[in-house]
């Protein structure tokens, strides 16, 4: 069995696997493109994986869930018994709660959803090799959808001027918000929040809107809130200073029209 922990100054080693070779290559690209010295290594099998891993240390695999023969996980799951010091990535279409739940029992460092998108896959990269290193001593798995969701609010945020975005659901759950957010507890006012979503959602339905698109304003001496749904279970809350909230309406809502459809599409691919 090998057991290795890299030092900063040693080159990472990558073992890619994926039988789409258009794939492994742009991941390989992608590496060696950016900013970081790897050493990287194709196969297409997991039987060619395990050959790999049986006479050589790697820091990282990243496996297709979908091979022939082996899948994915069965591979990070042999794999962990040859080198359990291996960190992994797992890309998927679409991850089920079944194998999102197998992916983290197997120390799955992050998923990577396809289509895959460069920066966010050397982010995980970046995470599973400090995980590797043990500079980073918290394995929370990696997710792309809730990175990618975060990423969207962020965007919102910074070009709307806004102290901060937040999504919650009808079930008074906050999914996921800005990477910046303002003094206000929002969790104070997450119970009432609920109910003036549900209010209107509930008035959408009496008016037999199929497509409702509610806007409430809240104004305080600090901050001015405005709140509208994403569909008919979520909803988006804009917080504002309230010396740059006036006049803001007009502004949100329409940009809150088109950028709901961007947020509803990312939601749609979260399971």
């Amino acid at each position: 069995m090998v057991s290795f922990k890299l030092m900063m100054d040693q080159t990472a080693r990558i073992l890619i696997v994926d039988n789409q070779r258009q794939v492994s290559r742009m991941l390989r690209s992608s590496l060696e493109l950016s900013s970081r010295e790897y050493e990287v290594l194709e196969v297409t099998t997991a039987e060619d994986a395990l050959d790999q891993l049986s006479s050589s240390s790697f820091d990282l695999i990243v496996a297709d869930l979908k091979l022939p023969g082996i899948t994915g996980l069965e591979l990070i799951k042999r794999a962990r018994s040859l080198t359990p010091h291996t960190r992994s990535i797992l890309i998927t279409g679409h991850p089920t709660p079944e194998i999102r739940a197998q992916a983290e029992s197997l120390g799955v460092v992050a998923f990577v959803i396809k289509p895959i998108r460069t920066n966010m896959f050397l982010e995980a990269v970046k995470r599973a090799l400090a995980l590797a290193q043990g500079l980073d001593q918290e394995q929370v798995i990696y997710d792309y959808d809730k990175q990618r969701l975060l990423e969207l609010l962020s965007t919102m945020q910074r070009e709307l001027g806004a102290d901060g975005v937040l999504l919650l659901d009808d079930k008074g759950h906050v999914l996921s918000r800005s990477h910046q957010w303002g003094e206000f507890d929002v969790e104070a006012a997450l119970p009432a929040l609920i109910n003036a979503l549900r209010s209107g959602l509930k008035i959408s339905g009496m008016l037999e809107s199929f497509s409702p698109t509610n806007f409430q304003f809240f104004d305080g001496q600090t901050h001015h809130l405005y709140l509208t749904n994403a569909g008919s279970h979520y909803g988006l809350l804009f917080m504002f200073r309230a010396e740059d909230g006036v006049g803001q309406m007009g502004t949100v809502v329409h940009y809150a029209r088109h950028a709901v459809s961007d947020l509803l599409a990312c939601l749609q691919e979260m399971v």
